[in-house]
């Protein structure tokens, strides 16, 4: 690998920046206040404001300007959104840092980003389906 640290942006090879960065993003970040603030008190809060949303079955959605309020199974499945960003964060923080847990925290982060995504593909289906619905 070529040194790259003297020539300018113009110049260098910038692959050799973009594997370094990729293999970086997905490593935990050794912050000894992330693994508290953001796995464990990020966590509870994203994870109490979904559960809420479940529990109710009714949830705001915040926009510009203006809110949308969802009721039923648009509600529950926005609180399994914000449950699956909370266990993300947990995964990637705690779990990333914590010494006996992190050779698993990859594959907790890839279960609940594999949930957020179903369930964000199943919450657009359907505002996808009631706006067919609607003309």
């Amino acid at each position: 690998m070529k040194d790259n640290r003297r020539k300018s942006i113009w110049t260098r090879d910038l692959n050799d920046y973009a594997v370094r960065d990729m293999d970086t993003l997905s490593s935990a970040p050794s912050l000894p206040w992330g693994k508290w603030l953001v796995g464990v008190g990020g966590f509870l809060w994203l994870c109490a404001k979904g559960i809420g949303f479940i529990a109710k079955g009714e949830a705001v959605w915040y926009g510009r300007g203006s809110t949308v309020t969802l009721n039923g199974t648009d509600a529950v499945l926005f609180g399994v959104l914000w449950v699956c960003g909370g266990l993300f964060l947990h995964f990637h923080y705690f779990w990333g840092n914590t010494g006996c847990l992190a050779p698993y925290h990859h594959a907790g982060k890839a279960l609940s980003a594999l949930a957020f995504v179903c369930a964000g593909g199943v919450f657009f289906w359907r505002g996808f389906v009631f706006l067919l619905n609607c003309v």
